[in-house]
């Protein structure tokens, strides 16, 4: 991702999804595309503490990610592969997606 497409992420889907409560704690991957002036900025003005991961040590940090939601994400993707070849050119309807 690079930072011009973070920083609209973060502006428009992730900083009104965390509601009006602050001071709020993000953290995040310690990738070099996510940091970028504008970020920083951003969320000092909408008062969020942006905890970077060191990169390269989400196996470590997250161990979730591996242990539980690699398969997950294994058999998600064959499921969908399986459903895209009988339904050819459409998208999971909402209803279908659980």
């Amino acid at each position: 991702m690079e930072a011009k497409i973070f920083k609209n992420y973060f502006e428009k889907i992730l900083i009104p999804a965390l509601g009006e409560e602050r001071p709020v704690l993000v953290i995040y991957d310690g990738h070099s595309t996510h940091v970028s002036l504008d970020v920083t900025e951003l969320a000092l003005a909408k008062e969020i503490t942006i905890l970077k991961l060191p990169a390269h040590t989400n196996h470590l940090l997250q161990p979730l990610g591996i242990s539980v939601f690699k398969s997950f994400k294994g058999k998600w993707d064959q499921a969908v592969t399986t459903w895209q070849r009988q339904h050819m050119g459409q998208k999971v309807p909402k209803a279908l997606f659980s």
